[in-house]
């Protein structure tokens, strides 16, 4: 581990804090977050950056979501009209990538900027490790913190862990009213999305809240008047509920757009993983397979932008990303200092730190692939450990790239194992 270690450990931004304690933590750096403060700003951060009070701060992970579905991401099935609406009003990533391929990898990646542990379950087998998460180091900054739900919040230990993190209020299944609809796996993702806004309206500011949906979720049912009937195979009703999705998504925001509060929210719609549905178009090759399969949406909606109707003109980013990125971006858009075990770099980079250092996006479901993404230069390993490389600078950087994303692989699991992420509070 430890010669994997020396691989990454330079990719990982900020300094190595001063001090014996922090010796044994090689994941800990000090981040500056000036991005929002440079006098040549990315045009990212001309969009999101705070002029005075902290914003509040709303992440809506979308249950399977994937980007292959969505009109703006080239779906030609109409399935998205409200995110497609919504994403001429903010700035979209069209090359984001969920970094694991199931609900409990998207949150480690999504609110701890660590990439997921592909063997035992990080929110049950590391629960007593000690963690610094997003949602602590924005309690320590003042916020209030909440997590909604549609289902039951003991599946998979997020019951245990996200309290841990920093998650104040856990609502789940058993704080929703008898009679609130229920679909498939748990509530209606409209019954959500009103549990949400009420439990907005009543926090206290800045807050940070997120949550899960669950409709879009095996097996997939959907009130009638939003089935397609297109056919009864599994691939048509999951498109259905996406489309269900969209449609509860798009009334949220219109519900939430005239709120006194959300002049001064940035909201992250995402998903928590991709799915493994066939998509409405076969794959050319494996780098294509690999994203219908694994892409993700991500649209990030400035309030202070939206409620004037100026929006910013649907403003696209091309650079290769994943959700470890989330949680820098957050903390760059306050401008403030942290300390930090994280793997992400802030989205809000400006391009010639990107040309020193690229952007990665990393992505993995084991027993089928692995991959290292930068936009000039790709790396694919098939499960039979087949390799698959694109771009233009030749067998060093494709080398590079393998080598970068198996060394991620055996340092988490080695700091997750040894509990080195952060020292006992």
């Amino acid at each position: 581990p430890l010669n994997s270690l020396k691989k990454v450990k330079n990719l990982i931004p900020g300094l190595i804090p001063a001090g014996d304690k922090w010796n044994e933590y090689p994941l800990v750096r000090i981040r500056e977050s000036q991005n929002c403060t440079r006098q040549k700003r990315s045009k990212l951060a001309k969009n999101l950056c705070q002029t005075t009070e902290r914003p509040n701060i709303l992440i809506l992970l979308l249950e399977s979501f994937r980007a292959a579905e969505v009109g703006v991401y080239g779906s030609t099935l109409g399935l998205t009209p409200e995110f497609d609406r919504w994403s001429k009003q903010g700035v979209i990533f069209n090359n984001f990538y969920a970094n694991g391929f199931q609900t409990r990898h998207g949150l480690v990646a999504t609110y701890c900027s660590l990439f997921p542990n592909y063997g035992a379950a990080v929110m049950k087998r590391y629960s007593r490790n000690n963690f610094m998460c997003l949602p602590e180091i924005l309690k320590n900054f003042g916020y209030a913190t909440s997590w909604v739900y549609g289902s039951d919040a003991n599946f998979d230990g997020q019951s245990t862990f996200l309290p841990k993190i920093g998650f104040d209020k856990i609502i789940d299944e058993f704080d929703y009213a008898d009679s609130a609809a229920t679909l498939g796996w748990g509530l209606a993702d409209e019954e959500l999305f009103r549990k949400l806004e009420t439990v907005l309206d009543n926090e206290q500011q800045p807050f940070f809240s997120s949550a899960l949906t669950i409709t879009n979720h095996h097996p997939f049912e959907v009130p009638d008047e939003y089935k397609l009937h297109q056919g009864e195979l599994v691939k048509d009703r999951f498109r259905e509920a996406v489309h269900y999705t969209d449609a509860m998504l798009g009334k949220f925001l219109n519900r939430i757009s005239k709120k006194p509060w959300f002049n001064n929210t940035v909201v992250f719609v995402t998903a928590d993983t991709s799915s493994f549905q066939p998509a409405e178009r076969d794959s050319k090759n494996f780098e294509e397979f690999v994203k219908l399969r694994t892409q993700v949406p991500l649209l990030i909606l400035s309030g202070k932008s939206v409620s004037v109707g100026k929006g910013n003109g649907g403003v696209v980013i091309t650079q290769p990303a994943s959700q470890v990125e989330l949680a820098p971006t957050i903390m760059d858009i306050l401008a403030e200092k942290i300390t930090v075990p994280w793997v992400g770099r802030s989205l809000l980079e400006p391009i010639e730190d990107l040309q020193v250092m690229p952007l990665r996006a990393y992505t993995n479901r084991p027993g089928a692939y692995w991959a290292v993404i930068e936009e000039n230069a790709r790396y694919y390993q098939e499960e039979n450990k087949i390799d698959h490389f694109t771009g233009s600078q030749g067998k060093e950087k494709y080398l590079r790239l393998k080598d970068v994303g198996a060394s991620w692989h055996k340092t988490i699991r080695w700091v997750l194992q040894e509990n080195l992420l952060w020292p006992e509070k």
